[in-house]
């Protein structure tokens, strides 16, 4: 089911929700699931308009080009992320590469390029190696990969401090920091608790990686080194920022 965002309506009643949620609960940002199904007009007005009663309101979203009534190039997709540049975006670029031990220059920065373009930067990263859909990391390995568990521990450990070491938005998936399974169930959305819930004791088996953890985000939020913007050359050996 698309939503026509392009409706003054429609677009009227996302942003009065999204005030009232700020002046009654304090909530201090918001995500957009399916955002590229939404117009960059739409996404935009929404930022500003809640800007406006909230200076540091964060948005992100799901920037993926999804099929919609609204031309590609109008989309809030990550291909016109130029085009609503105070919205983050999930990075997938970012997570395909960490995922497959593709550790390049540009990934760690945070920045999206696909075929030599560079489609947003680091301020727009949200740099991730799983979320709610798909396995989780260590299912991945020992379910699929068939990785020993000592092994895919150890990876998916490094890969966690990578992701509080990149440029850009550390995004940890809830229980990644201590190797959350869903017994290898790739999109849990149907699956019951025994799937889906969280099995708290492996929090204390794993407490040393976890402080570990701890003690490296700490250590992002004294330092500011982790939004700085790079030059980039592009295909026309144009120097950006």
């Amino acid at each position: 089911v698309d939503l026509d965002s392009d409706a003054l309506m429609m677009r009227r009643l996302v942003i009065d929700m999204c005030k009232r949620w700020i002046k009654l609960y304090g909530i201090d940002g918001f995500r957009f699931d399916l955002m590229g199904i939404l117009s960059v007009d739409a996404m935009n007005e929404i930022y500003n308009s809640l800007k406006e009663i909230k200076n540091d309101i964060f948005i992100y979203g799901e920037g993926w080009d999804m099929p919609s009534l609204l031309d590609e190039d109008r989309r809030a997709s990550i291909n016109n992320a130029s085009k609503i540049k105070n919205i983050a975006l999930f990075n997938d670029y970012y997570r395909e590469s960490l995922k497959y031990d593709y550790l390049a220059e540009d990934v760690i920065k945070g920045n999206y390029k696909k075929d030599n373009k560079l489609y947003f930067k680091n301020n727009q990263s949200i740099n991730y190696l799983e979320c709610h859909d798909n396995y989780t990391y260590y299912d991945l390995q020992t379910y699929v990969e068939l990785r020993d568990d000592k092994l895919a521990k150890k990876r998916q450990l490094f890969k966690n401090l990578i992701i509080i070491l990149s440029n850009g938005y550390a995004f940890l998936h809830s229980g990644q920091e201590f190797f959350r399974t869903k017994k290898g169930v790739e999109n849990s959305y149907c699956s019951l608790d025994d799937v889906n819930g969280f099995d708290w004791n492996r929090l204390y088996k794993y407490s040393k990686e976890v402080n570990l953890i701890e003690k490296m985000i700490r250590i992002r939020e004294k330092h500011g080194l982790f939004m700085a913007n790079y030059k980039y050359q592009n295909e026309n050996n144009v120097i950006c920022f």
